[in-house]
């Protein structure tokens, strides 16, 4: 067989094998750059002008690509915008005039200015520069705070791509420039430098239609960019846009500013709506943040650019979240869920961040981890949250969703406790309870040692089948479906969400928890004092529960008489001090099923227990984080805890 390349493989490996240019690359690969070219059919926030409001279309032609297109050239000027009120813009710029015809032509003018001069190392000059060459950008200095949109070096230059022609004028008060670009970028004039004492920048250019399947721009494009415009304002307190179109009969031409961040959010808003927000702005000022009832969707600007999604609204619904579940909890309403609170809530937010990251360059979507310090409500706003119109409408739903579910659900779930059975108690035969106890022992291997030396009238006992379920985030079925537990609560004669009468019908004045010393058994105690904790919170808040320290070591004299240790630092203190001499045997109790039946008689009528105790809601927060599903604090705890000895008075 022949192993020669024929004449029609070469011309296959010729067309398989390629190398574009990077402005093929965008034109041929543009969903990589600007999103899709073609049409979504969406609903959109749109202004109304016979309403003076937003309200949400349906049905919406929505062309992400070309309108990232005309975004980006209008994201330059608010960015200046941004650093002129740091200091770092040539001029100040108070002004951007837009203008969006129908036959592709898009202007963009701002009073402000680039420096019309050659670039040192590239012999550009710096307007030719970063609107004609790729990967050009004022924002590449990552050891500088930038709190603007632009990240990435290429913003209007995909733009210039995608325009049969692309003009660029500019002054900086001494000079001015005049740049012209055609064929899609890949043409350029030569730039024309005049002498002048204004400044400006304004950008004029007319897409390439055929891109997008197009022959004119959609009115939906332009109205969308209108709403660009508003946005801009919103986010830039200040900031004056004035818009024009040529469709409509000019009913667009507006002119937009905003005084403060709720004047913006108004236009979102019905009257009775705007009497129900909950406004939180910052000590920095650099966080703006309105709550109010659900209307459907999140609205958020970073860094002056529009991003409902990402890090900053989870940062703020966490909050949020959390403390109103705290409330619920208070009000005994506790079938309420995240997703409940969240779909009845609605974040208005306005931050800035320094040198944000997006998941594309769409910008669609914060990926930043927030810093510590940042985007954080006060201890006063958060318990504003429990007398606000967002909570009452919470208490409403509750009323008309879970209340009767909730008293049928008590019903069935506190039968169940009363006829549940166990082989595994070992009963005590006294009524009193106030002498009472149940020792709640880890594994079967106490058995023996319990019944010969335990005080038949006060001292019962209940024989767990290894660890337990962690119930702390099960619902009250999911925990009624395990027998451990269900055993447990039908021994205490409790019922849940009865407090006051569990305190009464409980036979036992003290509940001892008795597992091994080791860290299976710091679990198993950590499972049950989390359970009761958040399901029978009075046991503990009435000083009942308890956990017994069993010994970890025990020394047996020659006279037969024994040396119980209850840390590994006292036994070798004392080995080294030379207490601890004529023995017989040293046993490094491995755990309960190695202790004798004398030793029983020990840990139960010579008690070493320690109690727990519930003073605040503090105490529930840091068993929460340890027994929750995944937490950040937890992991963080973690990591902390790995760094070992640096950490310990952390």
């Amino acid at each position: 067989m022949s192993t020669e390349i024929t004449k029609q493989q070469e011309i296959d490996i010729e067309s398989k094998y390629q190398i574009k240019d990077e402005i093929d690359h965008i034109l041929d690969r543009s969903g990589m750059y600007i999103g899709s070219s073609a049409a979504d059919i969406i609903e959109y926030n749109l202004y109304k002008p016979s309403d003076n409001k937003i309200v949400k279309v349906p049905n919406v032609p929505y062309y992400a690509g070309l309108i990232k297109l005309i975004d980006e050239v209008l994201t330059n000027s608010v960015d200046e915008y941004r650093r002129g009120l740091v200091g770092k813009a040539l001029f100040k710029i108070n002004e951007i005039k837009v203008f969006v015809g129908t036959d592709g032509t898009v202007i963009v003018e701002d009073n402000g200015g680039i420096p019309v001069k050659r670039h040192s190392q590239t012999g550009l000059y710096v307007p030719e520069m970063i609107f004609g060459h790729l990967r050009t950008s004022s924002n590449y200095n990552d050891n500088e705070e930038r709190t603007v949109i632009g990240t990435n070096g290429l913003g209007a230059k995909l733009t210039n791509v995608f325009s049969k022609e692309f003009i660029v004028e500019t002054s900086d008060g001494k000079n001015s420039c005049y740049i012209k670009w055609s064929n899609n970028m890949k043409n350029v004039d030569k730039p024309i430098i005049n002498s002048s004492n204004k400044h400006f920048t304004k950008t004029t250019f007319k897409f390439d239609l055929d891109r997008f399947e197009l022959t004119e721009i959609p009115m939906a494009v332009i109205r969308i960019i209108q709403k660009k415009c508003i946005d801009a304002c919103g986010a830039n307190i200040g900031l004056v846009i004035k818009f024009e179109s040529d469709i409509a009969e000019g009913k667009l031409n507006s002119n937009w500013q905003f005084n403060n961040f709720k004047e913006y959010v108004s236009l979102y808003l019905s009257d009775d709506q705007l009497k129900n927000t909950l406004d939180y702005t910052s000590s920095s000022g650099k966080d703006n943040i309105i709550l109010v009832p659900s209307i459907g969707f999140n609205f958020g600007f970073v860094n002056g650019g529009e991003c409902s999604k990402g890090t900053h609204i989870k940062k703020l619904s966490l909050q949020i979240t959390k403390k109103i579940l705290e409330i619920c909890k208070d009000k005994e309403m506790e079938l309420i869920t995240e997703k409940d609170i969240l779909n009845r809530i609605s974040i208005f937010v306005s931050t800035t961040i320094y040198n944000p990251t997006y998941n594309s360059q769409t910008k669609e979507e914060l990926t930043n981890r927030i810093d510590v310090n940042r985007l954080n409500f006060s201890k006063e706003f958060l318990e504003s949250l429990k007398d606000s119109e967002i909570f009452k409408q919470l208490e409403d739903y509750y009323n008309v969703k879970y209340a009767a579910e909730k008293k049928k659900e008590l019903r069935k779930l506190n039968a169940a406790i009363k006829n549940t059975k166990t082989d595994k108690l070992i009963k005590c035969s006294s009524s009193k309870k106030e002498e009472n106890e149940l020792w709640i022992f880890e594994g079967t291997s106490a058995s023996n040692g319990f019944r010969s030396k335990a005080n038949p009238q006060h001292q019962a006992a209940y024989l767990l089948r290894g660890k337990i379920l962690n119930a702390f985030n099960l619902n009250r079925a999911q925990i009624l479906e395990n027998r451990e537990l269900r055993e447990i609560v039908a021994i205490c004669q409790l019922q849940f969400e009865s407090p006051k009468q569990n305190l009464k019908s409980i036979p036992f004045s003290k509940l001892i928890i008795a597992s091994d010393a080791d860290v299976d058994g710091s679990h198993i105690a950590g499972l049950i004092l989390s359970f009761i904790l958040k399901h029978f919170p009075e046991i503990i808040k009435a000083g009942m529960l308890y956990r017994s320290l069993s010994p970890i070591v025990i020394v047996t004299m020659k006279d037969k008489t024994k040396k119980y240790y209850y840390t590994q630092e006292e036994f070798e203190q004392d080995f080294k001090d030379g207490k601890i001499k004529n023995y017989l045997d040293i046993n490094y109790c491995k755990g309960l099923g190695s202790l004798e039946d004398d030793d029983y008689s020990i840990m139960l009528h010579q008690q070493k227990l320690v109690r727990f105790k519930y003073e605040d809601i503090g105490d529930f927060q840091s068993t929460e984080i340890w027994f929750s599903k995944s937490t950040e604090q937890r992991k963080e705890l973690m990591m902390l805890d790995s760094l070992g000895d640096e950490t310990d008075e952390f």
